[in-house]
């Protein structure tokens, strides 16, 4: 089955919610044709719902994350570790990019180019 639309990722931080919308951003840019991205501090019944992909970007919305519906995948990308905003924009976009390279793999195989 082709994938119709984009995927909707949900970026959440609570602790640095300029984190997420960071990464909103990034996504955005880099992502605009695969990837429909929105920013939250926290996942609420309306987002559980929208959301195809959830990635927490720091380590309270990882643990602050309600059950989710099985349909929704959850990733956690750690970023205390980039020390500095240019290293935290890197670390971002490789992780961005290997999504993005994930779809590509599977609109490939389903023969949606």
């Amino acid at each position: 089955m082709p994938y119709k639309r984009r995927l909707r990722l949900l970026l959440v931080a609570s602790t640095h919610p300029e984190w997420a919308e960071e990464a909103r951003a990034i996504a955005t840019k880099i992502g605009a044709a695969r990837i429909e991205p929105r920013a939250a501090a926290r996942v609420s019944v309306d987002k559980e719902e929208w959301a195809d992909l959830v990635l927490t970007v720091d380590a309270a919305a990882r643990d602050e994350l309600p059950d989710l519906p099985h349909r929704v995948q959850v990733r956690h990308l750690d970023l205390t570790r980039a020390t500095d905003p240019h290293a935290r924009r890197q670390v971002i976009e490789e992780h961005l990019r290997g999504i993005l390279g994930g779809l590509r793999l599977m609109a490939r195989s389903d023969g949606n180019h």
